[in-house]
């Protein structure tokens, strides 16, 4: 995808026209996240929020109506692959608070997932979410790098010890 001309377009005083003002469960549009215009999916319509999943990023959150403004997607934009995919990171488990990665967790993981390129080496999937090593140019296992900084520890078990994260890059080979 060309970020840039995405980027450009909607953030263009043209596309004030494109605003939505129906927005409805299952509906696929545009939105900002952290101020940059991204991709977004409408999973949850609740009385104050909407849960919406940031294609492009992977990241699904719950927004204020209030604060949220969505515009129309275009269709040369809708048929675009999406540039995250949903995968396990092998043989690991991350340390969690109640079930749930701390912010802290997902700050270092995302800073971690900055640089590039990096290449997946797949291995399976399990219930329908593939199982990866992620490695820099390098070959330094991001696997390996979360242990090390006491992020996650290994797991003689990996099939049953999993947490979905969302791998973005825009450097990551297509599989």
């Amino acid at each position: 995808m060309n970020l840039w001309f995405f980027r450009v377009y909607y953030s263009h005083p043209i596309s004030e026209t494109l605003l939505a003002k129906d927005i409805t469960i299952g509906l696929s549009c545009v939105s900002k996240f952290e101020g940059v215009y991204h991709r977004v999916y409408i999973k949850e319509d609740c009385p104050f929020t909407y849960v919406v999943t940031y294609v492009d990023l992977g990241v699904t959150e719950e927004v204020e109506k209030a604060e949220v403004q969505f515009k129309h997607l275009l269709n040369y934009f809708a048929t675009l692959p999406r540039m995250a995919i949903a995968c396990r990171l092998v043989g690991i488990e991350f340390k969690l608070n109640d079930y749930r990665m701390s912010s802290e967790v997902y700050q270092e993981l995302n800073t971690l997932c900055q640089g590039g390129p990096f290449y997946v080496e797949p291995y399976g999937q399990v219930d329908g979410v593939l199982n990866v090593k992620i490695f820099d140019a390098d070959q330094c296992y991001l696997n390996d790098v979360v242990v090390k900084k006491g992020l996650a520890v290994y797991k003689a078990h990996m099939h049953y010890y999993f947490l979905v994260i969302y791998c973005v890059s825009f450097s990551f080979l297509r599989l």
